[in-house]
This record gives C-alpha cells, structure tokens and sequence, in this order.
C-alpha cells in the first residue's frame, strides 16, 4: 500500500509506502522541477524490518537515510548497523561558506 501527497503549488510530492504487515518501510520528499519530468529527491527513509514481528520503526531496524534538505545538507546511511552518527558529507554536499 502507498500514500502519495501531491501539491503543485507548492511544488511538492510525497509517498509513503507500507510493507505487508502494515509498517511505513519508505518515507520520501520531492520537489518538482522546472521540468515535469524530473523530481528532486529531498528526503527519504526505507527501513527493512528483519522478520514480521519487527516493531514499526525500531531503532535496531536498518535504515537508510538520504536526506538533502537545505537546512540539513547531509547524505547518511545506516544500512547494516541501526543507528550510527552521520558520516562527513562529501565536498557537494557541504554548506557554502557565509561571505
């Protein structure tokens, strides 16, 4: 099952996915551009639940995280591990100086 948010206005779409047993497994956020073919991936999460009786969104669930929002500006993955510190974001990605 999914759950599309959609708001051309604002430029904006969205989608939630569900895996078989009912939990969120991908979270994204995209922007539209310029072109109508193209998206921005902004934001998005997919969690891979190991077996059926995984809690939605447990912490030892892995993840990965993309997430290249202005105001975060990281790139981050948790494939293997669960939760763990972001890694240093690669030269794109990092904040311009402030002249």
């Amino acid at each position: 099952m999914e759950v599309r948010l959609v708001s051309r206005q604002d430029h904006h779409v969205g989608l939630w996915a569900y895996d078989a047993q009912g939990r969120r497994s991908h979270d994204l956020d995209m922007r539209l551009l310029d072109d109508p073919s193209r998206l921005l991936r902004r934001y998005s999460v997919s969690w891979h639940c190991t077996g059926p009786e995984t809690a939605e969104f447990d912490k030892a669930c892995p993840r990965i995280t993309v997430d290249l929002m202005q105001e975060h500006q990281r790139l981050h993955g948790d494939v293997l591990t669960g939760l763990r510190a972001p890694p240093e974001p690669p030269p794109s990605l990092r904040p311009l100086p402030h002249r």
